[in-house]
């Protein structure tokens, strides 16, 4: 049985083609994953129009994610 307790699982979504999707009523406004999951996570192609990049949401339980926020803040103002 494979374990996750204490782990966080990315996955690279880049390369899926979500973005070309086309049901015949236009390019998707937004091409990714539905839902998020506590522990998992996806890397995602971003583009507004002006400029393109990777959005990479992360889900992680509460604790775990205002340690990731105060760490992230720290990181921001050095």
């Amino acid at each position: 049985m494979f374990k996750t307790v204490g782990s966080f699982i990315v996955s690279d979504n880049r390369h899926v083609g979500y973005e070309e999707v086309d049901f015949d009523w236009g390019p998707p406004v937004y091409a990714g994953v539905a839902s998020s999951f506590p522990g998992i996570s996806f890397y995602m192609r971003c583009e507004n129009g002006r400029e393109a990049g990777i959005v990479v949401p992360i889900s992680l339980p509460l604790l775990a994610m205002e340690r990731f926020q105060q760490k992230l803040k720290k990181m921001i103002s050095a």
